[in-house]
């Protein structure tokens, strides 16, 4: 008896885990919504991971939490790369944060 509850209670929490969202998943269709394209999602990852987010959700939560860790990932590039992340950077912000 005990075995078909402990069974029963691991069947609920395994189809209560797949229905919950991943932040991945939100992350991506709420990129989709403020037109961000697969590149800008990409480079919002690169940074989240660079600077151990949890999550790309957390740099389009605030504009100075973007810049803030934004400037700490160009800080890292070369000169030439560094540049042309900081361009394209402002381009996101003003996509998801307005001009």
């Amino acid at each position: 008896m005990l075995g078909a509850l402990v069974v029963a209670y691991a069947v609920r929490l395994w189809q209560q885990r797949s229905t919950a969202p991943r932040p991945s998943a939100v992350f991506r269709q709420l990129a989709l919504e403020l037109g961000l394209t697969r590149r800008d999602q990409s480079l919002l990852n690169r940074i989240s991971h660079a600077q151990n987010l949890p999550t790309p959700l957390t740099l389009i939560m605030s504009r100075a939490t973007m810049e803030h860790y934004a400037r700490a990932y160009v800080g890292s590039l070369g000169y030439t790369q560094a540049r042309r992340v900081e361009v394209r950077l402002r381009l996101i912000a003003a996509a998801v944060f307005g001009p």
